[in-house]
């Protein structure tokens, strides 16, 4: 995957994304498209002169299936072009079927599918429906989608999409979704909760690029539930690195909210990979708090 720019401008392989201020999205045919800020525009729609399959000739999708019927509804519908897709879009009579062509453009992945969805999801005036289509965007893995993706989030900060971004970015979890993950969460906010929820993404992506950002986090953040995520994040990564970062963690919280603290202790204790023993049994030696002490040895116990 080539390093992606988190600017106003990206090179997609399928089309061109023009968003404008107001978070709308025109889809257009290129060769060597960009993506770019632009005046607000209008949605482009499905021209009756499509050379897919006629929308009144598609099966009606069945919406009244168990969970599993619905995976393999969805994994069917993934094979159909994306303008296939698109006209079912506009002939679907219901919030089901619609979600459920949702998740077959996502499940498909490629820039172009993803593009189709962000045009359904941008051009849905329900708040409420369009926080159900933005779902789909979650369960992104394929790479080129992704690029999409993150592509149109550097034009638009519409929150709905960005939430989305945001988890599919730590589906991905390479290092350049944690490049774009350590921007987020150093640049404005968009939405309520935006740093704590790439946060917790973060903590979910085992890469020294991660961990390196949680430990940053841990020892500087102010807000107890910022600390929390990270310190989570490090305990699960359980490595040398990640028992010094906590103990760092406990050092910078300090003794003014007890209850954080007694959680990062638990953290502490948790961390009990063979590889910390060396660095445990040095700290062990050094004139801790005592409470630091203590669950260094609960810690050392659990490894013996």
């Amino acid at each position: 995957m080539k390093s992606l720019h988190f600017g106003t401008t990206a090179r997609i392989a399928t089309a061109s994304l023009v968003v404008a201020v107001t978070g709308c999205v025109v889809l257009t045919k290129s060769k060597r498209p960009a993506l770019s800020v632009a005046k607000p525009a209008t949605i482009a729609q499905p021209t009756a002169t499509s050379t897919s399959t006629s929308t009144s000739t598609l099966d009606r999708i069945p919406t009244r299936l168990s969970p599993r019927e619905r995976l393999k509804r969805i994994a069917v519908l993934s094979e159909e072009s994306v303008e296939d897709l698109s006209h079912r879009f506009q002939a679907a009579s219901s919030m089901e079927e619609r979600g459920m062509l949702a998740d077959a453009l996502a499940m498909k992945g490629s820039g172009e599918a993803v593009l189709e969805l962000l045009t359904q999801v941008l051009s849905e005036p329900d708040m409420n429906n369009r926080r159900a289509l933005a779902e789909a965007l979650k369960n992104l893995a394929d790479k080129d989608g992704l690029e999409t993706l993150l592509s149109a989030n550097a034009a638009t900060k519409d929150p709905t999409v960005l939430q989305q971004v945001i988890e599919a970015a730590g589906r991905m979890a390479t290092p350049e979704s944690v490049e774009f993950l350590v921007s987020l969460y150093r640049g404005q906010a968009v939405f309520p909760g935006q740093l704590r929820a790439v946060t917790q993404t973060l903590s979910q992506i085992n890469s020294p690029e991660a961990a390196r950002m949680l430990g940053s986090i841990a020892t500087s953040a102010t807000e107890p539930g910022l600390i929390e995520a990270a310190a989570h994040g490090l305990a699960k990564i359980n490595n040398p690195a990640a028992l010094q970062r906590l103990v760092d963690t406990i050092a910078h919280v300090g003794t003014g909210d007890a209850s954080l603290r007694a959680s990062l202790l638990q953290m502490l204790v948790r961390i009990d990979h063979p590889s910390t023993d060396p660095y445990r049994s040095q700290l062990l030696t050094e004139p801790l708090p005592a409470d630091v002490l203590h669950a260094l040895q609960q810690q050392a116990r659990r490894t013996s």
